[in-house]
């Protein structure tokens, strides 16, 4: 009897140290980055929000009924990202990435110095070449939805947030365009760079400061998704926690925290392990749904004036083309944006300006005109 006492004693305990030990690991695992659904404004937060989500709504409606290929519409062009071979920028997967930065100084000879957002990162995941790498300006529309969300973010979350970059990522599925491409997609990645002992490493973002994504439209997910090295071996997804899924809705807000990016070692598990977290968007298939991102961003670039296209450097070019396979057919210096492999897609783009531009700007029109959430 005493035995069997003590052999329950004993198992009680166990199972009480194990769950101790399984929330202490799960609860380092709790992300910091926070999802506000449309349901969250109250109030007087209600009224406030209305304001800005009137304003982006017009905004993206006026940028997204624009002719494509027109100064502030979307563009239609050919990239060549990464080692995915040249092709139509609305033929990847991608979803349109537009950036917007605050005018610092001018150069002269039509050149600004202007805020801009990961332009290395960007121009090799998107695949512009970097002298066709687009940073757009603080226009007054944009000026006004940017202080009204500074202010918003002070007064009822709480975050001082000096907002010196803005990207639109327009997510738009084949129910509008007719295009092969299924979904538009954004793969999981970190906003910012940190080094395995969580310092901070080469950032144009604030590493200290949070981002602030505004969704307009059709319903996205948003997923963070664990990730774990080893000495020796690359970063892969591990299997202790599941992933987590936001469901960004038209009106939702969601806040990414840095310290969600940062590598880190967790007690009780292995510490030869670092964690951390990424997040992307696997699918969107809702039409047309717009994430408005707001950052600090600590560095710029000279952007020319009146074409808002980037004016990198040649040591910048160079680097450019030593990093990306698919740009070192050509002279950098010379010959910047020539690529043999874009010869035999150039016909394709000829004929999708002519051909098949005009129907998906007349679809985009008809859907915004009839879709209530666009109304």
């Amino acid at each position: 009897m005493l035995l069997y006492m003590f052999l329950l004693h004993l198992t009680i305990c166990l199972k009480l140290y194990f769950a101790f030990i399984f929330v202490s690991v799960y609860n380092q695992f709790i992300l910091k980055s926070r999802h506000y659904p449309k349901s969250f404004w109250q109030s007087a937060a209600s009224t406030d929000n209305l304001r800005i989500h009137k304003l982006m709504k017009t905004f993206a409606k006026t940028l997204l009924t624009k002719k494509i290929g027109s100064t502030n519409g979307l563009r239609a062009c050919l990239i060549n990202p990464g080692d995915n071979g040249p092709r139509i920028n609305w033929s990847s997967p991608q979803a349109f990435r537009l950036f917007f930065g605050r005018d610092i100084f001018n150069v002269g000879d039509n050149l600004v110095f202007r805020t801009a957002y990961g332009i290395n990162n960007a121009s090799m995941s998107t695949g512009f070449h970097p002298t066709q790498f687009e940073v757009r300006p603080f226009y007054p529309s944009v000026m006004e939805i940017v202080n009204l969300v500074t202010d918003f973010a002070i007064k009822y979350l709480g975050i001082k947030i000096h907002i010196t970059s803005f990207e639109m990522k327009v997510y738009i599925s084949n129910i509008i365009t007719g295009m092969l491409v299924s979904q538009r997609t954004i793969n999981y990645h970190n906003d910012l760079s940190f080094k395995n002992n969580g310092e901070p490493a080469k950032n144009t973002a604030d590493p200290t400061a949070p981002a602030l994504i505004y969704t307009i439209g059709g319903d996205r997910r948003l997923d963070f998704c664990w990730f774990e090295k080893i000495p020796g071996e690359k970063w892969k997804p591990t299997a202790i926690i599941e992933k987590t899924h936001f469901l960004q809705t038209d009106g939702s807000l969601f806040v990414v925290q840095p310290d969600d990016d940062k590598p880190r070692r967790i007690s009780g598990l292995p510490k030869t392990h670092i964690f951390k977290s990424r997040h992307g968007v696997p699918n969107c298939n809702d039409g047309i749904s717009i994430a408005f991102i707001f950052r600090k961003v600590n560095s710029g670039a000279i952007i020319n004036h009146t074409t808002n296209l980037l004016q990198p450097s040649k040591q910048m070019i160079s680097r450019m083309h030593s990093k990306n396979v698919t740009w070192r057919g050509c002279n950098p210096i010379t010959e910047p944006t020539r690529n043999k492999a874009f010869e035999s897609v150039e016909p394709n783009l000829k004929d999708f300006l002519k051909n098949e531009v005009p129907k998906i700007e007349e679809k985009i029109k008809s859907y915004i005109q009839t879709n209530e959430l666009w109304c």
